[in-house]
């Protein structure tokens, strides 16, 4: 009976909905990743999910790559000081970050994280 109600939740589900739990599903399974609900700030993390958003942001002192990382459960901002562009960065990209976790106004923020790109 729980597959039947699984199924039909698929079919009647809208496009989103169903992004967000294959992204869930996706970062349960990656090793030593933590679901972006659970994390904190302060707290030196590893975090898997897909680009969103990516925009560079100009500025008269330091150049900065923007990028809004989900994981279906929550998400954390991405900031590469210095930078413009970095090759793989883009939208709809998967990747798992590694860093220290900093709070600003919007939310989450990891300064200059590590990264893996995922196929």
């Amino acid at each position: 009976m729980n597959s039947k109600l699984g199924l039909l939740r698929r079919l009647t589900a809208d496009t989103r909905v169903l992004e967000e739990d294959e992204l869930r599903t996706d970062s349960t399974r990656c090793l030593d990743s933590t679901q972006m609900a659970d994390v904190r700030c302060g707290d030196r993390v590893t975090v898997f999910g897909k680009l969103k958003a990516v925009a560079y942001m100009p500025s008269q002192t330091v150049p900065t790559l923007r990028a809004d990382l989900v994981d279906g459960t929550g998400a954390v901002t991405l900031v590469w000081l210095g930078r413009r562009r970095i090759p793989g960065i883009e939208p709809g990209r998967t990747l798992q970050a590694y860093g220290r976790l900093s709070e600003t106004k919007d939310g989450l923020v990891m300064f200059n994280p590590r990264y893996e790109l995922w196929a």
